[in-house]
């Protein structure tokens, strides 16, 4: 008896996990895109967090004002850090297992 095993699934992963290798910028949109912050906060972007913050300029912002924003508007997470590591966490699963 023969048997067909059909390993596309798994080819896919590969070339998706060494696209994945190596650093790479992603934009903060794509990173914290809507399905995360809702699933996270109840906020539908980064965005709208940031403007509830009061944070004024969040590329310019401390990781301490970072901080006090997390734990005020997304309390599950005790930093910023702990924050963009999940996003990070969540946005290479995407991209592994498109």
């Amino acid at each position: 008896m023969k048997f067909k095993i059909d390993l596309s699934g798994l080819e896919r992963l590969q070339r998706n996990a060494q696209a994945l290798h190596g650093t790479h910028q992603v934009k903060l949109t794509d990173l914290f895109d809507g399905a995360f912050m809702r699933a996270n906060t109840r906020f539908s972007s980064l965005q709208q967090m940031v403007d509830e913050s009061g944070i004024d300029d969040f590329g310019g912002a401390s990781d301490a004002d970072k901080d006090s924003m997390i734990c005020a508007l997304a309390p599950r997470f005790s930093s910023w850090q702990e924050f963009l590591t999940a996003a990070t966490v969540e946005f290479a699963k995407k991209q592994l297992f498109k």
